[in-house]
């Protein structure tokens, strides 16, 4: 639910990165769960900006949505020379300000990683409060799209068009 130690500072999310708002150290930890262009190009973004950039997944690779597109082998390629480390089927189970626990999925082994910060690219929460408020005072609503799970907005999109035919 929560990860362990995040209030000791020094973590951000891709959004803060690429708004420029957190100013990262050398070295910089990714947490790339969704497996998508959010982690793979911050990580890029980052590696461009001077940084040592340490991508942790818990997939096989990163970037795993990426697979047969554009984007995957490119993505790949550029991360590797710019001297990004990557460190497959492992999760970060605790951090202190100033490393990472990791524990790899395949054997439950466990290391610390030393790194200046952490960035966040995971999948969004949703935000339900109006729609709680709505249903508490009896508001008939429609809801789609990322106020009822973070998806893809072909999701949105989708559900948006099947509630439109109904009215």
């Amino acid at each position: 639910e929560k990860l362990p130690g995040i209030e000791s500072g020094r973590v951000w999310s891709v959004e803060d990165v690429m708004s420029r708002a957190a100013r990262c150290g050398e070295t910089v930890m990714l947490v790339d769960d969704g497996g998508n262009w959010r982690g793979g190009g911050t990580a890029w973004y980052l590696a461009e900006q001077g940084h040592h950039v340490i991508v942790v997944t818990p997939h096989s690779q990163i970037g795993k949505e990426l697979i047969r597109s554009n984007a995957d082998e490119p993505l790949r390629r550029k991360l590797q020379v710019l001297g990004a480390d990557v460190i497959t089927d492992s999760v970060v189970s605790a951090w202190d300000g100033q490393c990472a626990m990791l524990m790899n999925l395949l054997d439950n082994t466990e290391r610390q990683v030393v790194c200046d910060d952490l960035v966040l690219a995971t999948p969004n929460v949703s935000e339900t409060s109006l729609t709680e408020d709505c249903y508490k005072n009896g508001i008939t609503i429609h809801t789609v799209g990322d106020c009822v799970a973070p998806r893809w907005a072909v999701h949105a999109i989708y559900e948006g068009r099947k509630l439109g035919r109904t009215l």
